[in-house]
């Protein structure tokens, strides 16, 4: 079932209510009346629920990665509402030292989160392009099932503990191919494989010069590429697009994420094109069949209703390289 995202965060709530196994969450964020209440009713009921959050870079870690101190990213900040009720629903709230984007000493240098999903029983499954907040920007999440939840508890479990041995980092991140799922930066490559595919159209929140627009450019197809309004988008990148053939054009609607429409598959994610991002932040996509094209051009036509007058705003807003 494919949801905007201020219906999916409803949605999720309305699914977490009818957890008897355990929740998973991740996002950078989690900001949503609905959910969070969800949240404490399932720890009420004796569910266990387990949330990983994004960081920032201002505050320590112990030499085992855990977080030093009373210095917990958020707590103070415009999120530490939030965490105050997690922590009093005893749900189990973690924001792991690899979401750090500025990395510490003794551990691999971290990675953004910007994720958006949540599993259900290990059978129900939520994605997001989109972090999990309230007011939601333009964007869409996919309720799917148990082949997708798993390997999304498998990814879960992956960025609870950095301190899982490679084989077994390797073996569930592994599981995410076979499911359909693209979970970056580990696989950005799989990510920009997808781009030469024959998508109608493209609509993505960021696009630079990079390995993303690269991949357009070896691509025979020529979809129209839509671009959130507001971003900061690599003239460099657009120039070289439209200097091979490709429509670019400035969507009038603020959106979050990546969404490719064909008309026999879609691809929905947090990803942005990127070349940056898509080596140093945690995303995850999903590619869906065909049953799933046509509601999501339905329910994206309005982020493309460009004018010529926005269109030409997209030149004004773009920046170098």
């Amino acid at each position: 079932m494919l949801l905007e995202l201020n219906a999916a965060l409803l949605a999720l709530a309305a699914l977490i209510d009818t957890a008897s196994i355990e929740v998973r969450i991740a996002s950078p964020a989690l900001a949503s009346e609905p959910v969070l209440a969800a949240v404490e009713r399932a720890r009420q009921r004796g569910v266990p629920v387990k949330v990983l959050l994004g960081a920032t870079p201002q505050y320590t870690v112990d030499a085992h990665g855990a977080l030093s101190g009373p210095n917990r990213p958020f707590d103070k900040g415009p999120q530490g509402a939030e965490l105050a009720r997690l922590d009093a629903a005893r749900a189990q709230t973690y924001i792991p030292p690899r979401f750090n984007e500025v990395g510490s000493d003794g551990l691999q240098r971290g990675v953004q989160a910007h994720m958006a999903y949540a599993v259900v029983d290990v059978n129900q499954a939520m994605v997001c392009m989109a972090p999990l907040t309230q007011p939601a920007p333009a964007g869409l999440c996919v309720q799917t099932d148990a082949r997708h939840a798993r390997a999304l508890a498998a990814l879960h479990e992956v960025d609870h503990d950095y301190t899982l041995s490679a084989p077994v980092r390797r073996r569930k991140l592994g599981e995410l191919a076979p499911a359909g799922m693209v979970a970056t930066p580990e696989m950005a490559d799989g990510f920009t494989a997808l781009l030469p595919q024959p998508w109608g159209h493209m609509l993505t929140s960021l696009l630079t010069n990079g390995q993303a627009v690269d991949a357009l450019l070896r691509s025979p197809y020529r979809p129209v590429i839509w671009l959130a309004a507001g971003a900061p988008h690599s003239s460099q990148a657009v120039a070289r697009l439209r200097a091979a053939g490709f429509a670019v054009q400035q969507s009038p609607v603020t959106f979050d994420g990546t969404l490719l429409i064909a008309s026999r598959m879609v691809f929905l994610g947090s990803q942005r094109m990127d070349q940056q991002q898509l080596r140093s932040s945690r995303d995850v996509g999903v590619l869906l069949p065909a049953d799933f094209a046509e509601p999501s051009a339905r329910l994206s036509a309005k982020w493309r209703a460009t004018s010529s007058e926005s269109a030409g705003s997209l030149d004004q807003r773009t920046r170098q390289p």
